[in-house]
């Protein structure tokens, strides 16, 4: 077998984006999510493309006047490779340390260096298309200023090919120090949901550093100064001698010496990781499959906890949907960033924006006298646009049929469900008010209805999804995404959730225009909620024993 037909086997078996993909996506009838995943790349794609356009456009010019022409490029291959960097270790995670197939291929007449060289492929493969998407805009825009010719050609050509091999080899680099200094199989969560952290800071501070860049570079602020540029540049260019050299060799004149630097550090590096993984993550089969039964384990764990050996039985629920929750980083990563939603919108906008932009936009909040219902729809919205409720029988997976033939109703299994669901997007309500007194200066007597209408809306959310994932469930999932981020049961309880929302909250925005007290109007829609929660929590529990104790059927 040769290393391109490895490669190839690998894309088919990883990517719906093969032949087989494709077939298998027509056979279960849902084209139509390739169609949707695609339209939705191409339209970020397209908002942050137009962004870094005016940005390296702005770059640009700067570095013109500045002396500094290579501005625009130098900023470009920051951002790429500080993204590849950053992206790379979690990929080379998932292709050496958790790949699936290291097994079969060391039983395969497949030669070590064989199965390095497909791996490498992949994972370069993988960084090229995000590498080409930073850096082709200061290319294109920084072609005249820097009228272009051969070596112009020549240097955009090696660093679209050649230069993602740097970032990415370090990547490399790292993953391997991992798997000589720590059990990846017994801490896999921990570095994946931290791995998720740091992609979740890289991209917040990508936004605020381009954001602010880029507003005051327009509006006159700090970054306006043509001599505040050159100087950060001059700074990281010490700082980074690689990338200077990378950047310098797009302009005349400089020599073939930066240009051929920039071919012969991310060659060596790449070859460098090429000749050490092999003894990276070649060497131990009983550690890749370590990784691959911890699921099972924490499965098996959290089944026994349901028995009660500690304390009561309801306790013991509640225990065991936590433990199934925190069981995958997939799992932690989705309900933290739901119930922290708040805050990170809040800390985001207040760094990306200027100062005089959020005062004078708090001002206008704080003015109006209809803001106390109008927060309390949006944190309503905030706190109940979640996929922990409407995915709790899916998450089980496989495992649900140890729900089923425990001696506990379907009632009281649900009710620890909801207890979860309350700890989590209870108190990260509860949070939000706090945010929203301090923030918007609500008044503190708009919590007589605050809290009512919140608790009560959580109990409505809850309830729209719980019964979703009781009728339809999603058990025989693969991977973790597929039970939460892929389960219709999600868009279905989030659609439900902001119609009564908006059908409450429509009939309270009409009451206010026509002159009614936003105090009335709140607590009237506080008692509607009161009325839908304790019609529905009812009749949920009802219908959560017919499931469990036999309508339901274990089907994917």
């Amino acid at each position: 077998m040769t290393t391109p037909a490895l490669t190839k086997a690998a894309i088919r078996g990883t990517t719906w984006f093969s032949t087989d993909g494709l077939a298998e996506l027509r056979r279960r009838q849902k084209t139509w999510v390739l169609a949707l995943a695609g339209l939705g790349a191409i339209v970020g794609a397209g908002v942050f493309l137009v962004f870094l356009v005016s940005l390296y456009t702005s770059m640009t010019a700067i570095g013109a006047a500045a002396g500094h022409p290579e501005l625009a490029l130098f900023y470009a291959l920051l951002l790429s490779w500080v993204f590849l960097f950053v992206t790379g270790i979690p990929l080379a995670l998932s292709l050496v340390a958790y790949s699936k197939d290291l097994p079969l291929l060391r039983v395969l007449p497949v030669r070590p260096v064989q199965i390095v060289a497909a791996k490498a492929a992949l994972l370069y493969l993988y960084s090229l298309p995000m590498s080409t998407f930073f850096l082709l805009p200061a290319i294109v825009i920084s072609a005249r200023p820097l009228a272009a010719g051969a070596g112009f050609a020549l240097a955009a050509a090696v660093h679209l090919v050649v230069s993602p091999m740097l970032p990415v080899s370090l990547a490399v680099f790292v993953v391997l120090a991992l798997m000589r200094l720590v059990d990846l199989s017994r801490f896999r969560t921990a570095l994946e949901v931290a791995g998720m952290a740091l992609g979740l800071v890289l991209v917040i501070g990508l936004q605020t550093f381009l954001q602010r860049t880029m507003m005051s570079t327009m509006g006159g602020g700090e970054f306006a100064s043509v001599a505040q540029f050159p100087d950060l540049f001059s700074a990281l260019a010490r700082a980074l001698p690689p990338m200077a050299w990378a950047a310098r060799s797009f302009v005349r004149g400089t020599g073939p010496l930066p240009l051929a630097a920039s071919l012969a550090l991310p060659l060596a590096c790449a070859a460098a990781a090429f000749a050490a993984a092999p003894f990276g993550f070649l060497r131990d089969a009983a550690e890749v499959s370590g990784g691959r039964s911890r699921h099972r384990r924490a499965g098996g764990a959290a089944a026994a906890v349901v028995l009660g050996r500690v304390g009561s039985l309801s306790r013991s629920l509640v225990r065991r949907e936590w433990s199934i929750l925190s069981s995958n980083s997939t799992f932690i990563f989705e309900a933290v960033g739901e119930v922290l939603i708040l805050p990170l919108v809040l800390g985001i906008y207040a760094f990306v924006l200027p100062r005089a932009m959020v005062g004078q936009a708090l001002a206008f909040i704080t003015a109006a006298p209809w803001i106390s219902p109008a927060i309390l729809g949006v944190l309503v919205l905030m706190t109940n646009l979640t996929t922990v409720s409407s995915t709790s029988v899916s998450r089980e997976g496989r495992l649900f049929g140890l729900s089923l033939v425990i001696p506990v109703p379907g009632r009281t299994q649900v009710k620890a469900k909801l207890t979860l669901h309350l700890m989590l997007y209870g108190s990260a309500f509860l949070f939000d008010c706090a945010i929203a007194l301090i923030v918007f200066r609500i008044p503190p007597v708009a919590l007589v209805y605050f809290l009512p209408a919140g608790l009560a809306f959580q109990v409505v959310g809850f309830c729209a999804g719980m019964f979703l994932d009781l009728k339809r469930p999603m058990l025989k999932w693969t991977h973790p995404q597929q039970a939460m981020k892929n389960n219709a049961n999600v868009l279905g309880a989030m659609g439900g959730t902001a119609a009564v929302v908006a059908v409450i909250g429509g009939p309270s925005a009409f009451a206010i225009a026509k002159g009614v007290s936003p105090f009335l109007v709140g607590c009237g829609a506080a008692a509607v909620a009161l009325v839908l929660a304790a019609v529905l929590l009812p009749r949920l529990l009802a219908f959560a024993d017919r499931q469990y104790s036999g309508g339901l059927e274990m089907t994917g």
